[in-house]
């Protein structure tokens, strides 16, 4: 087979007239045929340029996709003469790195066999490719070869084809081509005025319009009008001009413009008519619109509120409408038709207008921007200005501006301005900043208080729900997350105090006070949160319950000392006293016998020691003396041994790790936390079991108490003694850096869970 260089291929390819072929059914049915008999997903047939290709038909190829991805027939068949099948394209070694073959549409087989003229020479090729390895028999390859010939047939049947056509129509081209290619209708009549001929351009089909009278396609009033115009033509030889009204043939009335002229062929009279028509419908609506459009603007430019003027290329007034007068408050536009447009200008906006001036001497045709123009009694009036650029000569010439007095609205931005500054400083002063939850797109806004309270760094980012959920400490997001779901089904503001962790990692308290807003149907869909920065506060109170609780403790130890060696002391001494009396009774024969002062002395003697025990337990519940000396462990190992032996419910105690007694407010705090809940256990509980575990590592000490009696309804007991028992260990918690969670409902018993970060 003969190798080509592009000028043989072209002058093939003219010869052929390929380079006219587009897709044609021949062809198509060869593809489709080799895709049949070769069980191939897609076929091609192409004619291959130095750089282009001619594809020819390319069936099975996806909606979208280019038929050049499927095309490897300019790499495959280069050199080669027969037949070229690759079972799997990712196995050759010339093609596995084709990116068809590495990519989209991943071909992995492909058989072509090369289309050839007359003297052996290839100018195209017929292809077929596969999603997967594939073969073909000897039956196949042969009916692909017969194919590849079939195709160079068509070719030249193609060939054959334009040419006699082109002899064909040679002739009749050149005969209508004046008429046919005419924009306008061609109509001829005979010297009764009946249409003899008409041109395509008249849409109206042979049988409908041949040998009638134009008239008839004529509205009523322009028929005779147009017989006079045709009787004129014929009698003075003479082209006549005039507009008339014709019915197209979808019955809708075109304005035409129609030249009669007089056709004489051989005769020395006129016998037939040439009638071209030209449809100005569009050119007449387009003026009526002009028209409409003229009169429309010439009322909205003397009734519109907007002001409108117009000025030369220097800056010289050229006209002003009725509202520019009475905003600037003149009186008459011959006051300022001629003047400079800079005297009508308040200083702030000369900057402005002298920017338009350089714009439209820039070629700018149409400006945008705010413009201020001065009342005759100075006021500044402010404006957004549309400016458009008029020519002349082909050059700019005048500015038309129409100015849309926005002084009002300037004004409310300024106060708004002036309000957010104020509202900025306020939330500065009280550390409140404003949030905003979508909780359709779970987008959130802060304000720049918010925004500074949560110790954001940089430009501010785009947050969402999540990330913020993220800022929220551990032991608070559960109750966030709670709040906000109640949040999403109530109309009506909600409070939360919470805390959270800045990405600097401050621990931040926070009082957050929730408002919705409704959509129409009711439900919450953007939440306006204020959260005010409570962290002093809570510091504070902090401090002063501290001081509080070791006030506390000091006075306990100061009751408990007095009772133990004040009061103790007296009934100890009371007690012995009594011994001694009951001996000297002996010595008294009346009272010997007497059994009502010995049964009396053995109350009292009772009477004391119970005292003496009740008051030794009172004085060692205000503080243990052995707590300091044993620890806490130790300190609830014995509470709890005596709470069994006292108490109808048995507490079991489960200690893990080895806690080490590092700072005495802890140990005191977690002390009184186990002596308050196994009290109101004791007191409300009914129940028949607690258990207490106290979990102990370097770091942390956890502790969970529980007990399976009634519990309650923890929204109801806020102010009960239950609520007040409850604030008091929070606040204890609180106190020493712990994080408290407390659990219960009616029927379910109590727990009480906490964590408190241990610093050795």
């Amino acid at each position: 087979m003969l190798q080509l260089d592009e000028l043989e291929r072209l002058n093939i390819f003219q010869d052929l007239d390929l380079l006219g072929v587009n897709e044609q059914k021949e062809f198509d049915e060869i593809a489709t045929l080799a895709r049949l008999i070769c069980l191939a997903p897609v076929c091609l047939i192409t004619i291959l340029g130095k750089k282009k290709k001619w594809f020819l038909a390319a069936q099975g190829i996806p909606p979208g996709m280019p038929p050049e991805k499927y095309s490897l027939c300019r790499k495959v068949l280069a050199g080669a003469e027969e037949l070229t099948v690759i079972a799997d394209l990712t196995m050759d070694e010339t093609q596995s790195g084709h990116p068809s073959v590495t990519g989209l549409p991943n071909l992995r087989f492909y058989a072509g066999a090369p289309i050839v003229d007359n003297d052996d020479r290839m100018i195209g090729s017929i292809c077929l490719v596969d999603y997967k390895p594939s073969s073909l028999n000897d039956n196949q390859r042969r009916a692909l070869g017969i194919l590849a010939a079939r195709a160079y047939k068509v070719l030249e049947h193609n060939k054959l084809l334009s040419k006699q056509r082109a002899r064909m129509d040679s002739n009749f081209e050149t005969l209508q081509m004046i008429v046919d290619q005419s924009p306008h209708f061609i109509i001829t009549l005979d010297k009764n005025f009946n249409i003899t001929f008409v041109n395509r351009m008249t849409k109206f089909s042979n049988e409908v319009i041949l040998n009638r009278p134009m008239a008839d396609f004529l509205t009523t009033m322009s028929r005779a009008r147009f017989v006079e115009a045709c009787q004129r033509c014929m009698v003075e030889e003479a082209i006549i001009t005039e507009h008339f009204e014709i019915i197209s043939p979808d019955n809708v009335l075109r304005w035409y413009l129609l030249k009669i002229c007089p056709l004489k062929d051989h005769h020395p009279t006129v016998e037939n008519i040439l009638v071209i028509a030209q449809d100005q419908t569009l050119q007449k609506e387009q003026a009526i619109q002009l028209a409409e459009q003229e009169n429309r603007y010439r009322d909205i430019v003397e009734n519109t509120t907007d002001m409108i003027v117009t000025i030369d290329i220097n800056g010289h007034i050229l006209f002003v409408n009725r509202s520019w007068l009475d905003t600037l408050g003149i009186a008459s536009p011959d006051q300022v038709i001629g003047k400079n447009v800079f005297e009508y200008i308040h200083w702030d906006g000369l900057a402005a207008a002298t920017q338009v001036f350089e714009l439209m001497r820039g070629g700018m045709e149409h400006i945008q921007i705010e413009m201020d123009w001065a009342t005759r009694t100075g006021e500044k009036i402010t404006c957004a200005a549309v400016i458009d650029c008029g020519y002349v000569d082909g050059k700019i010439a005048y500015q038309r501006g129409i100015f849309r007095n926005i002084t009002h609205q300037k004004r409310q931005e300024q106060d708004m301005m002036k309000n957010q500054l104020m509202l900025n400083e306020a939330q500065k002063v009280s550390k409140t900043g404003n949030l905003e939850v979508n909780f359709l797109t779970g987008e959130v806004k802060w304000s720049d208080e918010l925004y500074n309270i949560l110790e954001m760094e940089g430009s501010k980012p785009e947050m969402f729900i999540s990330q913020l959920y993220q800022m929220i400490h551990e032991a608070d997001q559960e109750k966030a997350v709670k709040y906000i779901e109640a949040a999403q089904h109530k109309s009506s503001p909600s409070r939360l105090e919470f805390r959270l962790t800045t990405p600097k990692g401050t621990v931040k308290y926070i009082d957050c006070n929730g408002a919705p807003f409704l959509t129409q149907d009711a439900k919450v869909s953007v939440m306006l949160f204020t959260l005010q920065d409570i962290t002093e506060l809570r510091t504070f109170e902090k401090k002063v319950f501290t001081a509080a609780v070791e006030s506390e403790e000091k006075e306990r130890t100061r009751m408990a000392g007095e009772l133990h060696d004040g009061v103790c002391q007296y009934l100890a001494s009371a007690g012995l006293m009594l011994d001694a009396l009951n001996d000297k009774l002996s010595d008294i024969p009346q009272l010997q016998n007497s059994s009502n002062v010995h049964q009396l002395l053995d109350l009292s003697r009772s009477s004391i020691r119970e005292g003496l025990n009740l008051v030794r337990k009172v004085s060692h519940d205000l503080f243990p003396l052995e707590f300091y000396k044993s620890g806490l462990i130790q300190s609830v190992r014995e509470l709890v041994s005596t709470l069994n032996q006292v108490s109808p419910i048995w507490f079991n105690l489960e200690i893990r790790g080895q806690y080490v007694e590092s700072d005495p407010s802890v140990s005191i705090n977690i002390f009184r936390i186990i002596q308050e809940f196994t009290r109101n256990t004791q007191k409300y509980s009914g129940a028949t079991e607690g258990v207490i575990r106290i979990n102990s590592s370097a770091e942390m000490l956890k502790l969970t108490i529980s007990d399976n009696g009634k519990g309650f309804d923890m929204d109801k007991i806020a102010d009960s003694q239950k609520g007040i028992g409850l604030m008091s260990m929070k606040k204890r918690i609180d106190s020493i850096g712990g994080s408290f969670y407390y659990k219960s409902s009616p029927g379910s018993g109590v727990q009480l869970r906490l964590k408190v970060p241990l610093v050795v």
